[in-house]
């Protein structure tokens, strides 16, 4: 999703760009039953209702505050959607209809993420008081509430037993809570380490840069947790294993004497530059072993 566009990518990896267009920013986007349900941005907010295929089914206008920060979530073949404006979920078919209104307080004006839990119940997340809590949408009652993650972009209900909570600043953290309790299992932390040489070097009249992009996940793990679901968390992260390291050795050494090739044999770039891109790729190896 990038603006009021949707893209397409299939199995094989495939992108079909502008698979469905609409006018505004898409704020969420979830796939049941063969159908699609868009919700865009606006004062009121749209959800929009596609095919497979991306042919328009219907739309109907959600009500909310105008802010763009909103997701939907379908519990019971029904969809909910936050209303912060009256701070309350409301609850629709999928053809639009309004089933109920559920008051919830503790929801802000500002950024809210939510997720279904279960039949009965959501995860939301909220930005503006960092908080994340558990919300029974009969009833309207705060399972739990949790104020482990400061300022929390979005939440994700995973297999029925664990919340991934999302903050990103200068790096992307992600806070692993059990889903019926509340409690935090784990935190993984990515983190994007950037060394960048550029000069006017040329090769066969071309300018070049070398570029060396390291990232890397960092995990902290609740010595309560047990080693099935930790094994179980640790399969959906980014993969960090000593093939990669490898590999990336392997394209380092290389740059390495090509760099050295075209700063001596060719006399363009001074030895100095190429001890300091030595030593920037010498700090980045001693990081990692």
């Amino acid at each position: 999703m990038h603006g009021g566009n949707i893209d397409r990518i299939d199995k094989a990896g495939g992108r079909t760009k502008g698979f469905i267009k609409l006018s505004s920013h898409v704020t969420s986007i979830r796939a049941h039953k063969d159908t699609l349900y868009t919700l865009m941005a606006g004062n009121p907010s749209v959800v929009y209702v596609h095919d497979l295929s991306g042919q328009l089914i219907s739309s109907w206008n959600h009500p909310d505050n105008g802010f763009w920060g909103s997701k939907i979530a379908i519990v019971s073949d029904q969809l909910v959607i936050a209303n912060r404006k009256t701070k309350r979920l409301t609850l629709y078919s999928p053809f639009g209809e309004v089933m109920r209104q559920v008051d919830v307080s503790q929801i802000s004006n500002g950024f809210v993420s939510i997720c279904e839990s279960g039949r009965d119940s959501v995860i939301v997340s909220d930005y503006a008081t960092s908080r994340v809590f558990k919300v029974n949408i009969n009833s309207g009652d705060i399972v739990w509430m949790s104020s482990k993650v400061s300022g929390p972009l979005g939440v994700t209900c995973y297999g029925g037993s664990h919340v991934l909570v999302t903050k990103q600043d200068n790096r992307t953290t992600i806070w692993v809570l059990d889903i019926h309790t509340g409690m935090q299992f784990s935190t993984y932390t990515h983190e994007l380490n950037f060394s960048l040489f550029a000069g006017a070097t040329s090769i066969f009249g071309v300018k070049g840069f070398f570029l060396k992009y390291h990232s890397k996940w960092k995990g902290q793990n609740n010595e309560k947790n047990n080693a099935s679901t930790i094994a179980s968390i640790r399969l959906t992260s980014p993969p960090t294993s000593d093939v990669m390291w490898g590999q990336t050795c392997i394209s380092c050494l290389i740059s390495i004497i090509i760099f050295y090739w075209v700063s001596v044999r060719q006399n363009v770039i001074g030895t100095t530059y190429f001890s300091q891109f030595m030593s920037g790729w010498t700090c980045h190896l001693k990081q990692k072993f």
